[in-house]
This record gives structure tokens, sequence and C-alpha cells, in this order.
């Protein structure tokens, strides 16, 4: 994935508030979905830098910094 996303720049980022699923579109008309698959547990996490946003079942986030 790392080959895929080297070059590309963030265009957009949004987080379905009912789902938690995350949709990030790159330049280039390259889309990442992460569907958040869970009910109770965590189902995605990202990290961009010291920033961590989890999503958390139901389609709750957390957000925190290390």
């Amino acid at each position: 994935m790392e080959r895929l996303l080297a070059n590309k720049v963030v265009e957009k980022v949004t987080i379905r508030p009912d789902a938690g699923d995350l949709t990030i579109i790159f330049s280039g008309q390259t889309i990442l979905e992460v569907l958040n698959n869970s009910r109770g547990y965590e189902g995605w996490e990202i990290r961009i830098g010291d920033v961590s946003v989890i999503a958390l079942g139901g389609g709750e986030l957390a957000i925190y910094r290390r």
C-alpha cells in the first residue's frame, strides 16, 4: 500500500458518523475506504504523527495524543 500512496496528496477525509467508516480521497482519483465492521470493539486505528484516531463499536471515535 505504501507504494500505491507514496506520491499521493490527501484531498479529503470523511468519517461516517453513524458507522465510523473512514474514507480518504487522494490525488489521482485514488480512494481508500476503511469499514468499521464492529459494533462492540475497535474497528480501525490510524496514526498521524502523535495523534491516534480509533473507531469504536457503534460508530464513535476516540482521539488522543501520545
